[in-house]
């Protein structure tokens, strides 16, 4: 998982060792038990926006091969779905992370990293 902030600098890593322990590679390299994990608090965050390239591109060759195949309907047909395939999402999964010691970690990561996590700080 990619550090975004907290008690340990803005950049690093952090992952869940095959020992059972977070491990914490930021401007402070620590490592911690679960037993030491006060709370994790996770969230997904959908980001939806417009490429104007993505539309640019896709007017010219949809309207195009929608006329040529079905005419004067076909190239509206392509237009409308150029503008509606020019939208797109952007999803990041973040967890914080508080410890009993006051310390703080903000990460980011896969949804696969992310439940791992809420999973390690569990097993207390």
């Amino acid at each position: 998982m990619k550090i975004t902030g907290g008690s340990f600098g803005v950049h690093g890593k952090a992952y869940v060792g095959q020992d059972n322990r977070l491990y914490i590679n930021g401007a402070v390299e620590k490592s911690f038990a679960a037993s030491e994990v006060a709370s994790v608090n996770s969230e997904v965050n959908k980001e939806t926006k417009f490429s104007v390239f993505s539309l640019l591109i896709g007017i010219p060759m949809l309207m195009l091969v929608g006329w040529l195949v079905f005419g004067p309907m076909g190239s509206l047909i392509g237009l409308v779905i150029a503008i509606a395939g020019s939208f797109y999402s952007k999803k990041t999964i973040k967890a914080d992370v508080l410890f009993h010691g006051g310390e703080k970690l903000a990460v980011e990561g896969w949804n696969s990293d992310i439940q791992n996590l809420v999973r390690f700080a569990a097993t207390k």
